[in-house]
């Protein structure tokens, strides 16, 4: 028997839970109910349409000027111009794009429509949308797996999909909790069933951490063999070290995302400008420096202090578990994929991640459409925020993956030898740490002292971009490849593929 099994679980008291940075329907009632929603993110003033429409001149300056107010949230329009989708034509028709989580949000559907109707896009079609839910949920509790907070996460991966490919057939699938074997079991499905021919998954956890690796990687070749493309978020936490995600026991690479046999996507802060056009982009990774109480200076002097100030980035790294894939050869440099997380040296190159990356920074990040608990604690109505993560960027590049597989005239498949051929060439806009040279980028920002309820004082913050983690934690965004961002984000990649 000892061929036929991939793992073994329950063998100790590790929680083994994901977190959250249909061709036909199989809908199904599960059998638990659900709790409601939680509350929503609000958005405090001032902030801008685009890049660099206000400015904070009321506020101290950095860096010899005035820094911009965020954005109020992109719209899938303005992703879509920057990323170069709109000028292609191409809107994922005839593609299925498969979404996975835990749970089921009970107003995702009627939430994506009124946003898309909101933002200028289509609503989906009749038939369009399918789910496909697991016969019943578990572990739902706020000191489980938190159903609630999933919500958000399939509003927002369901809402950006369509938002870049508003002709492709989404079906979303549901597990039955964020243990590996659950969201194991809806990837399997798709596998089993070929629901999709495109699998996007905003989830992942510190690679140590996953008790059922070598599950995931017979699902993942299986599914490569039968052209189906897995696209994997790189996680928020930088390079999982324990100073920035305390739920990581070491520096190390997220699971999934590492994988030979998925794709993983970074994360990257863009400006788009006045008219939905492509600005720059750089790493995503910000510190926060705090307004001073007398408002007349920052609190420390900028950036700020690490990690009092971390508040998140782009995963990527050096994998322990996998050696460097063929399709990595000749683009990732030896010194990177030989530089181990925990500063030995490898003997032979191992598997780096990003593969690519896309617009994850919440404070350059996308407007999001959920209905919500409104500030009074007892109504429930859709809402507008802005959020972003990985969760963001993976969804972004999916959708624009499914414009591609439109443009090629056939399935992609597992996308990871396409992307790399596609190096070097304007698929891809290559993103560093400093695209307007050795100048530093910041925004400036407001948040409300309880966002869930619109109450209290702003609290504004300096935030310095990209900087993806510090010291060893690092994940410098330079020329070429690199661990923070791949070989790039999208840039005429979809015409790539287009037939002429």
């Amino acid at each position: 028997m000892a061929s036929a099994v991939l793992t073994v679980t329950g063998l100790d008291t590790a929680s083994h839970d994901m977190t959250p940075a249909d061709t036909a329907s199989h809908d199904m009632t599960p059998a638990d109910t659900l709790p409601p929603p939680g509350p929503n993110y609000w958005v405090a003033p001032p902030c801008s349409t685009y890049y660099g429409q206000k400015v904070a001149v009321g506020e101290p300056s950095a860096y010899g000027a005035k820094q911009p107010w965020t954005n109020c949230g992109y719209t899938p329009h303005q992703i879509r111009g920057a990323y170069h989708v709109s000028q292609s034509g191409m809107t994922g028709k005839g593609v299925t794009v498969a979404v996975v989580d835990a749970y089921a949000s009970p107003t995702m559907l009627s939430d994506a429509n009124q946003y898309a109707k909101i933002t200028g896009d289509k609503p989906f079609a009749a038939g369009q949308y399918t789910q496909d839910l697991a016969a019943s949920f578990t572990d739902t509790a706020a000191n489980e797996c938190d159903a609630p907070g999933w919500y958000g996460e399939q509003t927002l991966d369901v809402e950006a999909v369509h938002g870049m490919a508003p002709d492709a057939n989404v079906v979303y699938v549901g597990a039955a909790s964020c243990t590996d074997q659950d969201l194991g079991d809806a990837l399997a499905l798709i596998v089993d069933n070929h629901l999709a021919s495109i699998v996007s998954d905003s989830w992942g956890e510190p690679a140590d951490l996953s008790s059922e690796l070598p599950v995931y990687e017979a699902i993942f070749q299986a599914g490569a063999a039968e052209g189906i493309g897995f696209f994997f978020s790189s996680g928020d936490s930088g390079y999982e070290n324990p100073v920035e995600d305390p739920g990581s026991d070491m520096q190390q690479t997220d699971f999934p995302a590492e994988s030979p046999y998925v794709t993983s996507v970074g994360g990257t802060s863009l400006a788009i400008g006045r008219h939905n056009n492509y600005e720059f982009e750089t790493s995503w990774g910000s510190l926060l420096d705090p307004l001073a109480a007398n408002h007349r200076s920052w609190r420390s002097t900028p950036p700020g202090q690490w990690p009092a100030g971390y508040d998140g980035s782009g995963g990527g790294g050096v994998s322990y578990d996998f050696a460097q894939p063929s399709y990595q050869q000749g683009v990732v440099p030896n010194s990177l994929a030989t530089a181990l997380p925990n500063g030995s040296t490898s003997p032979t190159p191992m598997r780096v991640e990003p593969d690519v990356s896309a617009v994850a920074d919440a404070s350059t990040g996308i407007l999001v459409g959920e209905t919500t608990l409104q500030p009074n604690g007892t109504t429930y109505a859709f809402s507008l925020s802005r959020t972003g993560g990985t969760s963001l960027s993976v969804q972004i590049f999916a959708g624009i993956e499914a414009d591609a597989q439109q443009a090629a005239g056939h399935p992609l498949g597992f996308a990871n030898p396409v992307i790399y051929a596609r190096y070097g060439t304007s698929g891809f806009h290559d993103v560093t740490d400093h695209p307007l040279g050795s100048r530093k980028l910041a925004e400036v920002r407001s948040n409300y002292t309880d966002p869930d309820t619109k109450t209290g004082p702003l609290v504004t913050y300096l935030r310095t971009l990209g900087i993806d983690g510090e010291g060893t934690a690092a994940l410098p965004a330079v020329k070429g490849y690199d661990d923070a961002t791949g070989v790039g984000s999208p840039a005429w990649y979809i015409q790539s593929f287009q037939q002429y």
